[in-house]
């Protein structure tokens, strides 16, 4: 579980260090207003390079590392229902070394697909639905609170307000899980011709069973991650917690995976 920590963190981290938008869109249904525009933020395909996004990304794809490798090696154990605990073995380095390259490498290239994506279909889909690929819900959250707030509505009821309006843009999540789905695979066809004495390496019936797995994981994601952060303006609509919200709908949809359809490797 603590591997999804490094893939899925992508979906909220970018919003943190977003720059001024360099394109703004519309909806077709009604033209935003002048203080709704800035929620939608078309990025650079370096965006997931720029000094913040790659600190946070690589903090987060070593500690994912070193905690699948102690628990691997029982020096972090995660299940003693028998009341013994098997002896640890020495951490395995290479294979740490290995898991937060690969880590690394899934949530750069994820990133990077996103943005490509947004800049491949932004005149080849509708203007208004290339403006919800684009779209910040976790800066849109915060404004529409501030806005519902000072227009004299209650605390209460600007964050049910803001709920729905969460709720109301699944295109944000999903736009962000397919590219990773996609990258995620990639990464794994390479994990195919890695060194045999590797425990990186997948074997290609290990390939199509890891495909099928990440598939519905990737899909339990975007869900979770939808409902997850549609709670977050009843709770405290910043950034910081939409984070949280993607890292709790990851676990939610690693552990669902790997209890009710098998173990991804």
């Amino acid at each position: 579980p603590a591997r999804a920590t490094t893939r899925f963190c992508a979906f909220s981290v970018a919003e943190l260090s977003a720059e001024s938008p360099t394109t703004t869109h519309s909806s077709t249904a009604a033209a935003p207003t002048a203080t709704s525009l800035d929620i939608y933020i078309e990025k650079g395909l370096g965006d997931a390079f720029r000094p913040f996004n790659i600190t946070l990304s690589t903090v987060l794809a070593l500690s994912s590392a070193m905690a699948m490798e102690a628990v691997r090696s029982g020096n972090l154990p995660v299940d003693a229902g028998d009341g013994e605990l098997d002896e640890a073995e020495p951490m395995d380095w290479w294979l740490v070394g290995s898991n937060f390259s690969l880590a690394l490498a899934r949530d750069l290239s994820g990133s990077t697909c996103q943005r490509g994506g947004e800049k491949l279909l932004k005149r080849r889909v509708p203007p208004g639905l290339h403006a919800e690929m684009i779209k910040s819900v976790p800066k849109m959250a915060r404004k529409s609170y501030l806005s519902e707030v000072a227009a004299g509505r209650t605390p209460f009821g600007a964050r049910t307000a803001t709920a729905k309006l969460v709720i109301r843009s699944p295109v944000y999540y999903l736009s962000s899980a397919l590219p990773r789905l996609v990258t995620d695979m990639a990464v794994d066809v390479l994990r195919i011709f890695f060194p045999k004495h590797w425990r990186s390496r997948l074997t290609v019936p290990s390939f199509y069973r890891n495909a099928r797995l990440k598939l519905i994981k990737y899909a339990l994601q975007a869900v979770c991650s939808l409902c997850v952060g549609s709670l977050v303006p009843l709770v405290w609509p910043h950034t910081y917690m939409f984070i949280v919200s993607d890292l709790i709908a990851a676990q939610a949809a690693e552990i669902t995976v790997n209890s009710c359809f098998g173990q991804v490797e």
